[in-house]
């Protein structure tokens, strides 16, 4: 069984410029904890990670992202 925050938000993020504006934003303007998941992207197609790991946990982190 997974246990997620009910405020949890996904949102894609493609450089290091781009996390750290939304990391700033964060810490200053919601609760904590704050938790980051880094990710593998998408294999071009499949619209499914290319890391097998990734594509295991993919579901799991949805469902609590979900909530």
């Amino acid at each position: 069984m997974h246990t997620c925050r009910a405020n949890a938000y996904h949102e894609v993020l493609h450089d290091y410029q781009q996390y750290e504006g939304k990391l700033k934003s964060a810490l200053h303007t919601q609760k904590a904890p704050h938790y980051v998941l880094f990710t593998a992207g998408l294999h071009p197609g499949t619209d499914t990670p290319w890391c097998p790991d990734c594509a295991a946990a993919r579901p799991v982190v949805r469902d609590c992202v979900r909530q």
